[in-house]
């Protein structure tokens, strides 16, 4: 039952990266430019935007998705920053980090056992 909550957790967390990801890399919102603009980021948002998307596709594959839990907390970290470092709201970047982070904890609870020498 836990592995499948985990796995409906990342599901929505790779669906959101994938999304968010996609647009910057196909026809980024307006809003986006405008704050990558300020953030003096705009020369990366392709960048930015691949990274979204591969850390989604990493979450959603079950062979790499230990992997994808990592780069998906880079991308989170790094959003929290940035919107931190500006002033902004980064509540929704932290709430989506704790659920990246809730979601590996539900999907690897044998791990944590293990870790326990049980």
């Amino acid at each position: 039952m836990m592995l499948i909550a985990g796995w409906l957790v990342h599901g929505l967390v790779a669906l959101v990266l994938v999304h968010a990801g996609g647009s910057k890399i196909v026809r980024p919102p307006k809003f986006v430019v405008e704050n990558l603009t300020r953030y003096h980021l705009i020369h990366m948002i392709t960048w930015i935007g691949w990274g979204e998307f591969v850390a989604g596709v990493l979450l959603a594959v079950p062979y790499t998705s230990p992997l994808g839990v990592l780069v998906a907390s880079a991308i989170w970290g790094g959003a929290i920053v940035a919107h931190m470092s500006h002033g902004e709201r980064y509540v929704p970047a932290a709430v989506f980090m704790l659920m990246t982070g809730c979601g590996a904890v539900l999907k690897y609870a044998h791990l944590f056992e293990i870790a326990r020498g049980r």
